[in-house]
């Protein structure tokens, strides 16, 4: 062989060996619908992990998709769960022009919800009592980090439950109004 062609033979099988033949090496298939990019989880404010049915799991799954697209007004796709320390994250995946950062969290009830409230609490939210059905809560208000944001915190039969609807940065900022009752539906049916 002359040297050209063996250095072209020695690239091509550096090639075949690099991409592993075109067999699935366990590389993962591009995004799908139902398989959150990064860009998307980012902007859901976690990163989604959905079953192959791209459903949410428990205990993410209390809520449907239809539920949050309903009360938001745009399309949501919900996500999770994902760990976060103690605590089970669940979130919506949006259009990326969505303004919405919609996630909550669950966590075994290791303290009263006053400890909850105490730890949630931030000098710039304003704070008043939530019924949801009987169930006590309390919802947090105000701007928080330049964005809107609605906050919920209670005890469900789930664990203690914090929900926040707030702004993203992109887009239209959603009304204070609109975020409390994205966040009050969400604590609701976990209430209910």
């Amino acid at each position: 062989m002359s040297r050209p062609s063996l250095a072209l033979t020695a690239v091509a099988v550096l090639a075949l060996t690099l991409t592993g033949c075109g067999e699935d090496d366990g590389a993962t298939d591009p995004p799908t619908s139902e398989q959150p990019t990064s860009e998307q989880a980012s902007t859901a404010g976690a990163a989604g992990a959905t079953d192959a049915a791209g459903a949410a799991g428990a205990p993410c799954d209390v809520v449907t998709d239809e539920q949050l697209t309903e009360a938001a007004g745009t399309p949501q796709a919900v996500t999770g769960p994902t760990t976060e320390g103690l605590r089970t994250v669940c979130a919506t995946r949006v259009d990326p022009d969505d303004s919405l950062l919609l996630r909550w969290s669950l966590e075994e009830p290791d303290r009263t919800l006053a400890e909850l409230v105490e730890e949630e609490s931030d000098p710039g939210l304003a704070q008043e009592p939530l019924d949801l059905g009987g169930v006590e809560a309390v919802l947090m208000t105000g701007d928080y980090g330049g964005q809107p944001l609605a906050r919920v915190v209670t005890s469900v039969d789930e664990g203690l439950l914090v929900v926040e609807a707030s702004g993203n940065g992109l887009g239209d900022p959603r009304p204070e109004e609109q975020l409390v009752e994205i966040a009050t539906r969400v604590a609701t049916t976990y209430a209910g």
